[in-house]
């Protein structure tokens, strides 16, 4: 729906936290920490058990193209 809202969007950024038990717990989406878009993508990432790690929190990012 955002890309419809606005046909310019054609890459995006998305940074989220992991916590040390391989849960995600936050997600930010071009900086934007809220909103349809970010809380679609948060509930996507959260689907995802990363591997436990001997820490409290660590942090990724990566980028996309959207067509």
């Amino acid at each position: 729906q955002d890309k419809r809202r606005n046909p310019a969007l054609r890459e995006g950024t998305i940074d989220f936290g992991i916590r040390g038990s391989g849960q995600v717990t936050s997600a930010s989406v071009n900086r934007q920490s809220s909103g349809p878009f970010q809380s679609c993508i948060l509930g996507r990432m959260q689907r995802i058990h990363f591997p436990a790690f001997d820490g409290s929190m660590t942090r990724a990012t990566f980028s996309m193209s959207f067509k």
